[in-house]
């Protein structure tokens, strides 16, 4: 499931470019002397890293669609080696759950979003089938330009690629002309079987084929929808208001007239005017209409009750349409309160009958939940989704379960996962910028969920780390301390650098603040915008979270062990190390926060004169933990140990580029645009400086501020010691 989530600060550009020098890199030996790399890396240096503007939506689902090519490509590599690696039985369990099924939330995903609407949905449809058709093309293209021996094969795949071509661009009837190729593709296989038996290599490349026609058809992936539940609460008041008395799911569910009405009204834009949160989701629910099976998933955000599943469940009923309801728990209280919701949905009439033989899924949000309780919810979240499915199970019912924690280390990691997992901007650009590495990660899935244990310990786990949740959530109480966080976190950010004006995601920074071409982050950047600290209720969980990790402190992954630690006996805890996977991964997950903590840099965000109560907080409360752990020796696996001190030598230069820029920028005026590079440092800086901090900047911007991975190829190094040992540098040409 990829999504359009802000962690990506890349231009498009960059993306792509990088994107061929890693296809040239997979196809041919490289060396400096080859004159095609070094275009690209010269190239490279000269595109823009970061976007000049406002992402759109059409921006984002464009991006996707270069990761989906490369999922594409993999495809008939990753099936083949599936066949080849797993027994019988466990490609049998690969089978049953559907182990490949691209979605996407690119173009879908509307909560908090307002610049997605149904126009943007349509827009994603149509652009995912002209690209997946595209390649399907591409395919066939290639497969011509061989020799092939027999005329009637050869005349068949003509047909084919004509087909293609009639039907790239063809939206209205996706489905429809999916299944007639389909039909004819495979009569043209059973007609030349004899044939393709004599040339072995062209049988391959059509059944590699069937396998990308099967799994990507001509709409490459399914499209999630995702709204907040509040947005339907806002919903049925304006159409309580319209109609003048109060009207509930019951009501739109059980009276025909009503929901014919309701169609009517809208039909005669009856709603444009003064109800236009009525409007907007109408024009969505019709959008899913449209295209019922590529719009199969409408997620609910923050679902609390079994209300937020039935709203919207009976405003589709209206356009005659019945996606699949997924709720989406995300606080402390949703999650704990997840498994008696399911239960009663279970026992109510009207959602046995909108569910009827439909799988039922759940997913179970991280980033919103560390925002309010840090990592050590993590075990809430496993035993609550044990529990569920153990009901689910009694009851003889399919249930599929996903998390939301975008992979990323600081939102939780990826150690505990079920078979559907959200996948978000940079970390995109990790698992699917080469074949091999989306090879490499769906293989890693695929042997957890094969051989996952279950962990026999976790209503103990849970109830350990109840006082590490307390003490994390301690920290965002309002008051001096939430005033001093919101202190630290303004000041102290390095955020500002890439995301002052936002411009690598169509999402607003903040529900509370409009995004402007000046300043993003208005309540960040004025000061006692916000004088209560009210501006963290505003920020995003991932804006939170990157920003955290971007100043270096990493607390969101290590505040709350110390009271795990204190809350375990010794003995009990060496036991828990061993026999837990809940444990060790939360242990695991601490402990390189712990490692990748540098105090020092983090204390040089600081303008000198500023004097800040939190950092102090964090400062003891590190201190505190770190001597817990030198006395129980907790210590990181040697191999991961020596995997943080490269990371860590990789990005020492990109802190201090952070530190330089925070000093000498961020404080000079929140309106200040350099209009070139130069002007960023000051007149007397030496030729030496300048291109070790242009190095630095360019990591900084490759990598993300936030992230400590060495890029593909070390293209960095490459690109720098490639350019560091040219003759025009050498001689003082160039060298802007």
């Amino acid at each position: 499931m990829l999504t359009a989530h802000p962690t990506e600060p890349l231009s498009h550009e960059i993306l792509h470019k990088v994107s061929k020098l890693h296809i040239h890199l997979e196809e041919n030996p490289a060396s400096f002397d080859d004159k095609f790399v070094a275009a690209l890396l010269l190239e490279l240096m000269q595109t823009p890293l970061t976007p000049k503007c406002k992402l759109s939506v059409e921006d984002e689902v464009k991006d996707n669609l270069e990761y989906f090519y490369k999922l594409y490509q993999a495809l008939p590599i990753l099936i083949n080696n599936i066949v080849e690696t797993f027994s019988s039985s466990e490609i049998k369990t690969i089978k049953r759950h559907n182990f490949l099924k691209p979605r996407s939330w690119t173009g879908g995903d509307a909560d908090g979003n307002p610049n997605i609407t149904a126009l943007t949905m349509l827009n994603a449809v149509e652009a995912q089938s002209k690209a997946v058709i595209a390649w399907h093309i591409k395919v066939l293209n290639q497969l011509i330009q061989k020799e092939i021996p027999d005329l009637g094969l050869y005349q068949n795949i003509i047909q084919l690629r004509l087909l293609l071509v009639q039907y790239h661009g063809d939206t209205k009837n996706i489905e429809e002309n999916y299944k007639s190729f389909i039909a004819f593709f495979n009569n043209i296989m059973l007609k030349n079987e004899a044939v393709l038996k004599q040339y072995p290599h062209i049988g391959t490349i059509l059944e590699n084929f069937s396998m990308q026609l099967t799994t990507f058809g001509f709409h490459l992936a399914l499209i999630d929808v995702r709204q907040n539940a509040g947005v339907y609460d806002g919903v049925y008041l304006q159409i309580s208001k319209f109609l003048k008395k109060p009207i509930t799911y019951t009501d739109i569910i059980q009276d025909s007239s009503l929901k014919e009405t309701l169609f009517k009204a809208f039909k005669e834009n009856k709603f444009l005017k003064d109800y236009p949160l009525i409007q907007t989701e109408f024009l969505r629910i019709q959008a899913i209409a449209k295209f019922p099976h590529i719009f199969s998933n409408l997620i609910i955000s923050d679902t609390q009750n079994i209300s937020d599943i039935l709203n919207p469940a009976a405003l589709c009923r209206i356009f005659k349409v019945n996606p699949t309801i997924i709720p989406l728990f995300e606080t402390i209280e949703a999650i704990t309160n997840a498994p008696s919701i399911m239960q009663a949905c279970l026992n109510n009439s009207h959602y046995q009958d909108i569910q009827g033989n439909k799988p039922i899924k759940i997913m179970l949000g991280y980033s919103d939940s560390e925002k309010e309780a840090g990592i050590f919810i993590l075990p809430l979240i496993e035993k609550v989704t044990t529990d569920i499915k153990k009901y689910f199970e009694k009851q003889n019912l399919e249930l599929s379960i996903f998390h939301g924690n975008g992979l990323d280390l600081s939102r939780g990691g990826s150690t505990l996962f079920e078979s559907e997992q959200t996948i978000q901007g940079n970390q995109k650009r990790y698992l699917f910028n080469t074949v091999d590495n989306t090879i490499i990660y769906f293989f890693h899935i695929l042997n957890s969920k094969l051989h996952k244990v279950e962990d026999s310990f976790l209503p103990e786990v849970t109830k350990l780390a109840e006082s590490s949740v307390i003490s994390f959530k301690n920290l965002f109480k309002k008051g001096d301390n939430l005033s001093s966080l919101e202190n630290y976190l303004s000041l102290a950010s390095p955020y500002w650098l890439f995301v002052k004006t936002n411009n690598f995601s169509s999402r607003p920074s903040s529900r509370k603040a409009e995004d402007s071409k000046n300043a993003a982050f208005k309540p960040w950047l004025i000061p006692k915008f916000y004088p209560n600290g009210e501006v963290l209720a505003g920020i995003r969980a991932i804006s939170q979270v990157n920003t955290i990790e971007g100043t270096f402190l990493n607390f969101n992954l290590w505040y709350g062990l110390e009271e795990f630690l204190h809350a375990t006996e010794p003995s009990k805890l060496n036991k828990l190390l061993t026999t837990s996977p809940v444990v060790n991964d939360l242990l695991l997950k601490s402990l390189i926060g712990v490692e990748l903590t540098d105090l020092n840099a983090a204390r040089q965000f600081f303008p000198l004169q500023i004097d800040n109560k939190f950092f102090l907080t964090i400062e003891q409360k590190y201190n505190s933990l770190f001597n817990i752990v030198n006395k129980l020796n907790l210590k990181l696996p040697i191999q991961v140990v020596s995997e943080l001190s490269s990371k860590k030598d990789y990005a020492n230069p990109i802190k201090h580029f952070i530190s330089f820029s925070c000093k000498n920028l961020v404080y000079k005026s929140v309106n200040y645009h350099p209009k070139t590079i130069r002007e960023l440092f000051s007149s007397d800086l030496t030729e030496e400086k300048y291109i070790e901090l242009i190095t630095n900047l360019f990591g900084a911007a490759y990598c993300g501020f936030t992230e400590y991975r060495t890029p593909p190829y070390s293209l960095l190094d490459v690109s720098f010691t490639f350019l560091l040992q040219s003759n025009n540098l050498q001689k003082g040409k160039d060298k802007s």
